[in-house]
């Protein structure tokens, strides 16, 4: 008996040194996975990797355009062709020190011709998504858009867009402030009748300034292409403000001739041309372009003889763009 009482005391101590050996183990095992002393808690590797990453790309892409925006900022000049902009990932036009993407351009043409109606088909084929016409009565009859043409245009899918011009220096061939007021008044009556008697009725209308104004260098321009200052063709456009809404307003001319007229709260519409200014800047409140002319033949298989055709770029989904209403 006294041999079996051992044995027990045996067992039982040996029960407890292994008990206390596993508890010893357990705890240094679950001691790893704390931090050491002094030491913040530890963030997972997956989070602390995303947090960084994260605040580095915003301080990276901070205030730098996204390519897909469509837009630089700064100056740019006209162009010939859409070009690869170095650094970017769409095509721009200019070196992309500033410019507009071309994937937010829309090409149409300005023509004097009423004939081009029947190349409709080879114009859609080429591109073109608008022509602008003349709604004013010109020197010659088919540069006036009438009714049927306008449905034609519609009925080829192609927009039209309005431009009232009677002569390149209208807006001071009154001769005194009053006289151009009065001028500007009487044509942008006119304009509102042309248009509702094309099915365009509350549609804008770019009234023409064909004209060098204010130039650096007035020397070999001749006098009916040439108003030496620009405030003189303010009084016309206070006029035509007069004679319908506001919004309806728009201009055709020079850098100098769009960039003053939007500054002075004048036009809501810009259509400027590359033909006059040797700087050729491109005023950003512009809705359309116009930046190369092209005379006999011109590129869409067809000879003009009363001037050939203008390429323009309208540079915003609205810009003065229009199909008639009338039926056919």
């Amino acid at each position: 008996m006294r041999r079996s009482l051992w044995i027990l005391i045996l067992v039982v101590l040996f029960i407890l040194v292994l008990a206390t050996f596993i508890e010893a183990k357990g705890k240094k095992n679950k001691g790893k996975g704390k931090p050491n002393k002094g030491q913040g808690p530890q963030k997972p590797s997956k989070g602390k990797n995303k947090g960084k990453n994260k605040g580095k790309n915003k301080g990276k892409n901070k205030g730098k355009p996204s390519p897909s925006r469509g837009r630089c900022t700064g100056k740019w000049k006209f162009p010939g062709k859409c070009v690869p902009a170095k650094g970017c990932k769409i095509k721009r036009i200019g070196k992309c020190k500033g410019g507009v993407c071309c994937s937010t351009l829309t090409f149409g043409i300005d023509s004097n011709d009423g004939t081009m109606i029947t190349k409709a088909a080879l114009l859609k084929k080429k591109g073109v998504k608008f022509v602008i016409r003349y709604i004013s009565k010109q020197w010659i009859d088919s540069a006036t858009i009438f009714a049927s043409e306008a449905i034609a245009w519609r009925n080829a899918g192609i927009f039209n867009v309005a431009v009232w011009e009677i002569t390149t220096t209208r807006p001071v061939d009154g001769g005194s402030p009053d006289a151009n007021y009065n001028l500007g008044k009487e044509d942008a009556i006119a304009a509102v009748a042309a248009m509702a008697a094309l099915g365009a009725a509350g549609r804008p209308v770019y009234f023409a300034v064909d004209a060098f104004v204010q130039p650096r260098d007035a020397s070999n321009i001749p006098a009916d292409f040439l108003i030496p200052n620009f405030a003189d063709i303010l009084p016309y456009f206070r006029g035509l403000a007069a004679g319908m809404p506001k919004g309806l307003i728009g201009a055709y001319g020079s850098y100098t001739t769009i960039k003053g007229l939007f500054d002075h709260k004048l036009i809501k519409w810009g259509w400027q041309s590359a033909l006059f200014d040797n700087r050729l800047t491109f005023d950003r409140r512009a809705h359309i372009l116009q930046t190369q002319s092209t005379n006999l033949p011109d590129s869409f298989g067809t000879v003009q003889p009363r001037g050939g055709v203008d390429y323009n770029f309208a540079t915003k989904k609205k810009f003065g763009q229009w199909k008639s209403t009338l039926p056919g």
